[in-house]
């Protein structure tokens, strides 16, 4: 390849790079606020939860503190399954905003399939025989799970469906269309520079030829 087109490819690939710092700036603030928000949160929420495991160890008895951790257990056992939940409605919140419409139905049937299946899951927690392995002399707790359970469905969607519309939508919404923006402009600089300088490109072309010595038929 020649010097001059090596020159244009180079221009393309900084301009394609350019776009892709762009869009890197709209998103970057919203994300780096988000990942910090929710790493604080992490912290503190694991911080919260091993002082209560403490605490209570430190208030209940051996037999009360071994019923607490297997309620504790079996209760955000069943909460982590649910987590997809709020990822696929703020797939489908975020896929909504970029079309312009409101979260179809779709969301409500994501929210009823995962709350019915952490439900029979719960439900399990019923049965006499495993109420009285799980919560030796508490049967309430198991009605606790499941209740918490179905709560902890409905929490993950609404959440989803925030999270959605106002960060991923928005920022890939100003991102996509800051890149279409930069993507015209550089279609249009592109031709007009491709036009001016076609003339020029043949002449350095027709020189370098002459100076190395090669023949237009032995290239």
């Amino acid at each position: 390849m020649n010097r001059h087109g090596l020159r244009c490819w180079d221009g393309r690939r900084d301009r394609g790079a350019g776009r892709g710092d762009g869009q890197g700036e709209v998103a970057a603030p919203g994300v780096g606020w988000a990942v910090g928000t929710v790493g604080i949160a992490i912290a503190a929420g694991s911080l919260l939860g091993y002082a209560l495991t403490v605490a209570v160890g430190r208030l209940l008895s051996p037999a009360e503190f071994a019923v607490f951790l297997t309620f504790w257990g079996v209760l955000f056992g069943l909460g982590s399954t649910l987590s997809p939940l709020e990822q696929e409605a703020s797939r489908l919140a975020a896929v909504a905003r970029e079309r312009g419409t409101a979260a179809d139905r779709t969301v409500l049937r994501t929210l009823a399939a995962g709350a019915g299946v952490v439900a029979v899951a719960a439900a399990v927690t019923l049965l006499p025989a495993v109420r009285e392995r799980l919560f030796p002399g508490y049967p309430a707790l198991a009605v606790v799970v499941l209740g918490a359970a179905v709560a902890f469905a409905a929490q993950f969607v609404v959440r989803g469906l925030l999270v959605g519309p106002h960060e991923v939508g928005r920022v890939r919404v100003a991102g996509r269309a800051r890149g279409r923006g930069a993507t015209r402009a550089g279609r249009r600089g592109r031709a007009g520079r491709a036009h001016r300088d076609a003339p020029a490109g043949a002449h350095r072309r027709r020189r370098l030829v002459r100076l190395a010595g090669i023949h237009p038929g032995n290239e």
